[in-house]
């Protein structure tokens, strides 16, 4: 899928399905896990799919529902296509997985350093470059798009890694202090309190394994995105209840995405991966 298919399909979402459909479109760059912790529940992904307004994937008063119909997103590409005996003198052959792998490494880093480097983060470009790669290498490691990550980070604390909110969040993914030490102990992290907190890798590596861990409780990045916003506890409550769960929060972080996909020329979805790339 080329960003343009992906934008525009997100932004058709955005107006016709709500959150529930755009959940769907950024579900596909979530890959398929084994459970992150004992016990947690896991349900597949599903598939890109065309939702009408009133299937939502966040549960509520009518339970959790599937979208109905799923669909392909396809986009018809012009290519010059040579015979072998017709191919340009200087043609060189395509990169090798690994190389194309660590381009595609590189390249996204440097975009995302970019896109720091134009906000107020309270860090210097060397730390932000450092983020950068954080972002990058442990949204892959735990199945999820960069640009997923940082809209999140984009919604939690506009790139500040000196926000604090007024339930006591911190850094640049807006974490508890004790569900942060929660999450040190689990990834073997350092834990310092507040100081952890405002480390921009620590707190990076810390968000993105608790998204990870909350998609893999849930099953569906809609609800993932609401626990990560107001609490697991609360969001099992109001499943349990049969009550609606806030999308408002879902609406910000996936508009965000679409966004950040269409800003960024070139860029193709994160392959699915699934198996993890690493476990502690």
């Amino acid at each position: 899928m080329t960003t343009r298919t992906a934008g525009t399909t997100v932004r058709r979402l955005l107006g016709v399905a709500g959150a529930g459909g755009l959940a769907v479109a950024a579900g596909v760059a979530l890959a398929e896990r084994s459970a992150l912790e004992a016990g947690a529940r896991t349900v597949p992904v599903p598939a890109l799919a065309s939702v009408g307004a009133d299937a939502l994937l966040v549960p509520g008063r009518s339970g959790t529902r599937l979208p109905r119909g799923a669909v392909e997103a396809q986009e018809a590409e012009s290519r010059d296509v040579r015979p072998p005996d017709e191919a340009a003198p200087d043609a060189q052959p395509p990169p090798s997985g690994r190389a194309a792998a660590k381009a595609e490494r590189a390249a996204m880093i440097a975009r995302l350093a970019r896109i720091l480097d134009g906000f107020a983060t309270g860090l210097d470009r060397q730390t932000e470059r450092r983020v950068a790669a954080a972002i990058y290498d442990e949204s892959v490691r735990w199945g999820i798009d960069p640009l997923l990550t940082l809209a999140v980070i984009e919604t939690e604390s506009t790139y500040r890694n000196g926000a604090i909110s007024f339930v006591g969040a911190r850094g640049l993914m807006q974490i508890r202090p004790f569900v942060g030490e929660e999450l040190a102990a689990r990834l073997r992290l350092p834990w310092q309190g507040y100081q952890t907190l405002h480390d921009p890798v620590a707190n990076v590596k810390m968000g993105v394994y608790y998204l990870a861990r909350l998609r893999a409780r849930f099953g569906d990045l809609a609800t993932a995105l609401a626990a990560y916003n107001i609490g697991p506890n609360a969001v099992q409550m109001l499943i349990d209840e049969e009550r609606e769960v806030p999308t408002g929060y879902v609406r910000k972080v996936l508009a965000s995405y679409a966004r950040l996909l269409a800003d960024t020329p070139g860029r193709t979805r994160l392959a699915a991966r699934t198996e993890p790339t690493a476990r502690r």
